[in-house]
Formats: structure tokens, C-alpha cells, sequence
């Protein structure tokens, strides 16, 4: 799970499984997580980036799917 332009923001995200049950959290996302091992299926992420060079935030939502 990559997400551009990660190092110039602090990021929260949180990934949820089609039946809502959190499966990663972390407070400050560095490009570090791989879905290895999970299951094929559609995901669900909340996540709020917060600009380490403004200090403003914005809130996105969406979903991603995984084939293996």
C-alpha cells in the first residue's frame, strides 16, 4: 500500500475487511505495509494526512482491492 508524497505528511490510516474489522492501524504510515497473506477481497481505509509543513489536515475514505 503505497501512498504518494508519504514523507511530507504525518499519516494516520486505518484499514478495515469488507465486514468492518479494523486490520491495520498506524499513527504515522510510512509506506511500510504490505498485504501479503490477506485475503482476496475488498478493503476499506480511513486516513488523515496532516502536512508537516503547514500543519493542515484532510480526511480521505475509499477502498481498494486485493487479488493475490
Amino acid at each position: 500500500f503505497q501512498i504518494g508524497n508519504a514523507d511530507k505528511y504525518d499519516i494516520n490510516l486505518q484499514i478495515y475487511n469488507r465486514w468492518g474489522t479494523l486490520i491495520y492501524q498506524t499513527a504515522h504510515y510510512t509506506n511500510d505495509y504490505n498485504c501479503h497473506g490477506c485475503a482476496d477481497g475488498v478493503y476499506y481505509y480511513l486516513l488523515t494526512a496532516k502536512s508537516l509543513r503547514s500543519g493542515k489536515s484532510k480526511d480521505y475514505k475509499g477502498s481498494l482491492t486485493v487479488f493475490n
